[in-house]
């Protein structure tokens, strides 16, 4: 998937039989396949961290279309992904938002708080994440990558920990759509 795939225009037949083109994204989010998810993690300690598992489940019929992973701090910390870890306790399931509130439910899990092994996953991102220190914390956000592609059965986990010298808080926000696997390939 290239750069800027999100922002590709397709055509969409309107009810009366005009067709118009319109961003992919908004394409997806008018067909009921468009989604967004966040979550917010407050007083996270010094040198500690938080996870978020991302997975589109084997055998699920949909290609995965990850537009924005994105991470924010009032504090510096490292972000590091990994691909293919096992779960070892489940987590908490994130709130998912349609994006059509009409739309279907998405395939994609979306979890944070278990326990997670990465002794056999590949790490497939290093960042900084800028933030200040105590008092003069200013924030920041990275992107983790313009789009990616979860095929069924992928998973990656998002690594969250604060490098900020006191407590602090961070979030994690993921824009998505889905598509039917064997309409793509």
């Amino acid at each position: 998937m290239g750069s800027g795939a999100a922002t590709k225009t397709v055509p969409l037949r309107l009810p009366d039989g005009t067709e118009v083109e319109v961003p992919r994204f908004l394409y997806y989010v008018l067909k009921g396949y468009g989604y967004i998810t966040t979550k917010r993690f407050e007083g996270v300690a010094d040198d500690n961290y938080v996870d978020i598992y991302i997975e589109n489940p084997s055998n699920s019929g949909r290609l995965v279309y990850c537009v924005l992973l994105g991470v924010t701090g009032l504090g510096n910390g490292y972000v590091d992904v990994y691909r293919g870890v096992s779960v070892t306790t489940t987590g908490t399931t994130a709130i998912i938002m349609k994006m059509n509130k009409n739309g279907k439910d998405p395939v994609k899990k979306v979890e944070y708080g278990g326990t997670y092994d990465i002794s056999g996953a590949e790490k497939t991102y290093e960042g900084l994440l800028p933030g200040g220190t105590k008092n003069n914390a200013i924030g920041d956000a990275i992107s983790l990558g313009e789009s990616a592609l979860l095929f069924e059965g992928d998973n990656y986990l998002i690594r969250i920990t604060n490098k900020s010298g006191t407590a602090n808080d961070f979030s994690f926000k993921s824009v998505w759509w889905e598509d039917n696997i064997r309409k793509v390939f």
